[in-house]
């Protein structure tokens, strides 16, 4: 049995890594470096790896070189909608390892918490590693998604009740609030159940044959032993082994993988302004060169966006460069201010 902790760098994945040691399991710890995170991150993990004497190891996208090589081959960045980068760069990366180098009934200590999200809140403690390829991890939209939202979204505005025989046109599409008899119309609630039924499952289908041939041969297992942790326990944890977390928590970030990560907060934006600007200048410079902006549409007002766009169907719109991100944060309408020099770690408090 292979035992693997992923160390990211990032305090979850560290308080696994020392509750680990803690349990006696013999363990490798493995790194997927997407090459877009900073120095201090790389620094950070090379000295948990040297305090603790681990063998680390560290494997990048066979296909793509880092998050730069990834966008520049898409001929854009990563966004919430399309979050590639993580699939490419680190789950690909990782089921690489386990098919081509492991070889091997393996089991993943994975360091996500409950806390952390309402996805993840859903999460069990323990889980077959490659659960998603036979069963699915979400569904497309259905059918009539778009025309439903906006017949909702006008019938609140109207203030119609579903009971009401108030018909919407959209296209060639035509929703009601309530069927009327001898016409082909439907109520929003049978729209609802078309738009159920239209759904389709979605799976992990990367390397499916091989991953398939690995499960006739080995086991395949992913537990999460910290997940029931509050953000409190694990940094006490961290120093109750006498290390220390990742120094960018201490500057006031909240992510310390990936920086900037494409969901990164505003008050993120400004911190990296003040303390590593020349990945601004990177962003701005690959901005150029790759024709497309870092952060999505809707990251800061339109009204601060300079870029025009054009779609496919010909509309024009305007989305917001690094620049214009700049422009906006340190604006008196962009977010409040930063934590005092003294209390920046968001998790910890104040001494």
């Amino acid at each position: 049995m292979k035992h693997i902790v992923p160390l990211s760098g990032g305090k979850d994945s560290l308080a696994t890594t020392l509750y680990m040691m803690e349990q006696g399991i013999e363990f490798d710890s493995f790194f997927c470096d997407t090459k877009w995170e900073i120095d201090v991150t790389y620094g950070h993990i090379n000295e948990v790896v040297e305090k603790l004497g681990l063998n680390l190891i560290t494997r990048t996208s066979k296909k793509y070189d880092g998050l730069l090589g990834l966008s520049k081959d898409k001929k854009r960045f990563p966004s919430t909608k399309a979050k590639f980068c993580t699939v490419e760069l680190k789950v690909n990366v990782m089921i690489d390892y386990i098919l081509d180098e492991v070889k091997d009934n393996v089991t993943m200590y994975q360091g996500i918490r409950w806390q952390e999200s309402r996805n993840r809140s859903g999460l069990d403690k323990q889980d077959d590693y490659f659960k998603h390829y036979f069963e699915p991890y979400g569904f497309t939209k259905g059918k009539y998604h778009e025309q439903l939202k906006k017949a909702k979204e006008k019938a609140k505005r109207m203030g119609v009740l579903e009971g009401a025989t108030q018909s919407f046109m959209f296209g060639e599409n035509r929703i009601v609030l309530a069927t009327i008899e001898g016409k082909d119309l439907y109520s929003i609630a049978e729209v609802e159940r078309i738009n159920e039924a239209t759904k389709k499952p979605k799976y992990h289908n990367y390397r499916k044959k091989d991953v398939i041939s690995f499960l006739d041969k080995y086991d395949a297992i992913l537990k999460r032993p910290i997940i029931s942790w509050y953000h409190e326990k694990v940094f006490e944890f961290i120093k109750e082994n006498g290390l220390h977390w990742n120094p960018l928590y201490d500057l006031g970030f909240t992510r310390v993988g990936c920086l900037p990560c494409i969901m990164c907060t505003k008050n993120e934006v400004l911190l990296i302004m003040e303390n590593f600007p020349e990945r601004i200048d990177l962003i701005r410079e690959k901005e150029k060169e790759f024709g497309s902006t870092f952060f999505p549409p809707n990251y800061i007002p339109t009204s601060f966006c300079t870029k025009k766009v054009v779609s496919k169907k010909g509309i024009e719109s305007y989305v917001p460069t690094i620049d214009d991100v700049i422009s906006y944060v340190q604006s008196k309408n962009s977010t409040p201010p930063l934590f005092a020099p003294s209390c920046k770690n968001p998790y910890v408090p104040c001494e």
